[in-house]
Parts: structure tokens; C-alpha cells; sequence
């Protein structure tokens, strides 16, 4: 919580009004928070189809079991959890030394994660590794 929300709260501040649903639909009227909320809903449509298609790319593509390609994807959101977590920390940090590092970061783990991620389609895992 900000601090000096915190300290409002502390002193019994209220806020007066209370959200309504046409508050919400009000910020579709602004034309700039209407396309970054459908860049946002489109944006997120190819990362909940993964968990649904990787196992089976895996199993037709790759030929592996269904162990396999399950414990490949295992893999995949272990990893985002991971990474989400360990950049959301090392950004916080950047961002309270410098705000103007962030973007950097954002981009250059962007990139990494796009490599990560086209690596793992591409690559034909040793079945060995992967016994299960």
C-alpha cells in the first residue's frame, strides 16, 4: 500500500463515493484506455492457448509421450512463475534506483523470454532426458 494512503486510512479517512458501473464503462469513452484494453484482451489470447496446444505439439510434432510433453510444460510455467516473480522484484529495485532502467530490463527479458519460448518449440528434446 502507498504510504500516503496508508497514512489517510490511519487517520479514518473515507472515500466518500462509491464505484458504479457506468464509472467503468466511462473509461471506454476515453479513446486511448479503449485500445490498450483490446490490445490487452487480444494480447492474452496466444498465452492461454499454449498450455492447451503444447502438449499437444509435443505429442504429434515431437513425438513424445504425453508424460513428456506434460512435463515440458511443467517446465514452461515453472519458469514464467519464476521469472515473473525474481523480474517483478529486480524492477521494483531498478525502479527505486533509477525509473528509467525499467523499460530496458522490460525489454531486454522480453526478448529473452521470446527466445526461451521459440526454443522450446523448436527444439527436439533427447528422450532420455525426459523418462518419465
Amino acid at each position: 500500500m502507498e504510504v500516503a494512503i496508508g497514512e489517510l486510512i490511519e487517520k479514518g479517512y473515507e472515500y466518500p463515493e462509491k464505484p458504479k458501473l457506468s464509472d467503468y464503462l466511462n473509461l471506454f469513452k476515453i479513446k486511448t484506455n479503449f485500445l490498450l484494453f483490446l490490445q490487452g484482451i487480444a494480447g492474452t489470447i496466444p498465452w492461454e492457448a499454449i498450455p492447451y496446444y503444447l502438449v499437444e505439439f509435443f505429442k504429434k510434432e515431437r513425438e513424445l509421450t504425453v508424460s513428456q510433453a506434460t512435463t515440458i510444460l511443467l517446465v514452461f510455467g515453472v519458469g514464467n512463475m519464476i521469472g515473473t516473480l525474481v523480474g517483478g522484484l529486480i524492477r521494483q529495485n531498478l525502479y527505486t534506483k533509477s525509473p528509467k532502467k525499467v523499460p530496458i530490463f522490460t525489454s531486454l527479458t522480453t526478448a529473452a523470454g521470446a527466445i526461451f519460448s521459440i526454443w522450446t518449440f523448436t527444439y527436439t528434446p533427447k528422450t532420455y532426458l525426459l523418462e518419465c
